[in-house]
């Protein structure tokens, strides 16, 4: 071990930490990459088979294609 690491460990290792974030996340005002929304970005939807190493056959899209604001 380098003397730089373990004078880091001695300094942070076992100690209580500052966390400057914690104030803002604790009154909700935290800012999170799902908050950010930028001009054109598109959500997505995954949908899973309640089946297990069940093999897919068809998709059928019509439904999703004729709701509105769906981009294909």
């Amino acid at each position: 071990m380098s003397g730089d690491t373990a004078e880091i460990e001695r300094r942070f290792v076992g100690k209580p930490l500052h966390r400057r974030e914690d104030a803002r996340l604790l009154q909700g005002k935290g800012r999170f990459v799902d908050d950010l929304a930028p001009p054109g970005a598109l959500w997505c939807a995954f949908v899973r088979s309640p089946h297990a190493h069940a093999r897919i056959v068809r998709i059928d899209t019509t439904a999703a294609r004729a709701a509105p604001a769906v981009v294909v």
